[in-house]
């Protein structure tokens, strides 16, 4: 039980991890490389962060959910002794 607590708390931990990340290499790129980028009202450097974001955000989701259903789907490989 304390290792699925521990693999949701991590799989959250990886959304918020990836949702950062993504913001900040969404703001790099939006600033500085394609400047003339617009997305939901904004422009620069705010619309390649917000991209940034939802592209971090689908990442994030991808990797927790593979995560957990990793541990939950682990039931039937236990070995009796």
């Amino acid at each position: 039980m304390k290792r699925k607590i521990l693999t949701v708390l991590g799989s959250v931990f990886i959304v918020f991890v990836c949702v950062i990340a993504g913001a900040f290499i969404g703001m790099s790129v939006g600033g500085n490389i394609r400047p003339e980028i617009e997305f939901n009202g904004a422009y620069g450097y705010e619309a390649g962060g917000q991209i940034g974001e939802l592209i971090g955000l689908a990442i994030g989701l991808y990797f927790g959910y593979k995560n957990i259903m990793a541990v939950f789907r682990d039931k039937g490989s236990q070995e009796k002794v």
